[in-house]
């Protein structure tokens, strides 16, 4: 398992990559809505675009395969509304840049998806809004993370992702969890097998974790709790209870 987690994770430079790509994409934004039709009557003012990271980068858990998870906002207004979230995104598609390439624009979705690709070497996915509370979910995660004992917990994360994701069972629009309830679901069993402290994190708890090491038995132990948590309703929660 040790070295199928190396196989799975990000290169070396995959943080540098996903910096330089929200750079560009921040400039790509800019040039955008500083067009004549994005400014702001009677004012003349141009809207100032806000990028912010979400997900697995947040986290602390991509994979090789991970895209980079962006919400666009803006400083001035609210963006409420899927027509007029398509209309800033639209906008982008047709002018990316030289650096990205659209992949594609799922418009239909009650949260529509812009898919751009960086230089051929990292996807992107752009969505609108400004919710904290996502932010607050990938916050705790990578604080719950980062109370482990050495790198085990987050390795065994990333695989229960890899296993997730080679199994088809990552699909929201499908009726299958999305890859951040795999996250938390993971985590939460390591927080009952006390490899993990309970969010929000306190010093003396950290104390009592146990170091985790990767083996075939700690996996089939959470897919055996998976496999309960189907059979009942189960509340799963990162917070102490």
């Amino acid at each position: 398992l040790e070295r199928l987690h190396d196989e799975l994770a990000p290169a070396a430079d995959f943080g540098d990559v996903c910096s330089e790509c929200l750079q560009a994409l921040r400039e790509v934004c800019v040039t955008t809505f500083s067009a004549p039709e994005f400014q702001m009557k009677p004012f003349d003012w141009s809207p100032d675009p806000h990028l912010e990271e979400f997900g697995s980068t947040v986290q602390g858990t991509s994979l090789d395969s991970s895209d980079l998870d962006v919400r666009l906002s803006f400083d001035q207004f609210a963006v409420i509304g899927q027509h007029r979230q398509l209309r800033y995104l639209r906008a982008i598609s047709s002018s990316p840049g030289e650096r990205f390439a659209v992949v594609r624009f799922i418009c239909t979705a009650l949260l529509p998806v812009l898919r751009l690709r960086y230089l051929d070497r990292l996807d992107v996915d752009l969505t609108m809004g400004n919710d904290s509370d996502f932010a607050g979910v990938d916050s705790a995660v990578s604080e719950v993370l980062n109370a482990a004992e050495g790198a085990g917990a987050r390795r065994f994360v990333r695989l229960v992702k890899a296993f997730a994701k080679a199994n088809g069972l990552v699909d929201a629009f499908n009726g299958y969890m999305n890859s951040v309830s795999w996250v938390i679901l993971a985590v939460s069993f390591l927080q009952k097998e006390q490899h993990l402290p309970s969010y929000p994190v306190q010093t003396e708890a950290r104390s009592a974790l146990r170091p985790l090491e990767l083996g075939l038995q700690m996996f089939e132990s959470f897919l055996g709790c998976v496999v309960a948590c189907c059979k009942t309703p189960h509340r799963i929660s990162l917070k102490q209870e």
